[in-house]
Formats: C-alpha cells, sequence, structure tokens
C-alpha cells in the first residue's frame, strides 16, 4: 500500500516515529539538564525499564542520542511535571 506521497505506507510511519523521537531527543536534551544537574542518571537512567537499562548498559549508551523512542518517551512521561511546570506547559498536553 502507498500514501498520496508515493511511498509505502511502513516507510512513511518510519519516518514519522524518527521525526518523533529527533524533535524529543533535541527537547529532552535542552529540558532536563534545566531540572536537575545530574539529570543523566536521575532523570534518565533511574526511570527506564530493566529490559532498556540492559540495552543501555550492552550498548554502552551515555547520551540521548542513544535512546530507542520508548525510552524516551518513558523519559518524558516520569518527567513531566517539572517539564511542564518549567517550560509552563498545559497539563492537558500530556493526554
Amino acid at each position: 500500500m502507498k500514501t498520496m506521497t508515493g511511498k509505502p505506507i511502513q516507510r512513511e510511519i518510519t519516518d514519522a516515529l524518527n521525526e518523533v523521537a529527533t524533535s524529543l531527543r533535541a527537547y529532552l536534551n535542552k529540558a532536563l539538564p534545566e531540572i536537575r544537574s545530574d539529570w543523566w542518571n536521575a532523570l534518565v537512567v533511574a526511570q527506564l525499564t530493566e529490559q532498556q537499562l540492559r540495552n543501555l548498559r550492552d550498548r554502552k549508551v551515555d547520551s540521548l542520542a542513544g535512546l530507542d523512542l520508548a525510552s524516551l518517551l518513558r523519559v518524558f512521561n516520569f518527567n513531566f511535571d517539572d517539564i511542564a511546570q518549567r517550560a509552563d506547559l498545559p497539563r492537558n498536553l500530556r493526554t
């Protein structure tokens, strides 16, 4: 199946998800250091699932650039209240 752009639908979805991950990564790179100076361990590593942690350690990831979309979304979700308060984001943005 192809979309109006002529790309297969799977490619369109992959492109969209990659764009979301890139944008969220850039946003978190700015927002998290404003919350805590030890943001990597406290706000990222401490929020990941055991499987995500294993993946992080196995691949020796030490920055948001190494996290997939699921991990980035988890980090954003767990830190949403602090991020929203500092950025004056509406509460309904989360839902």
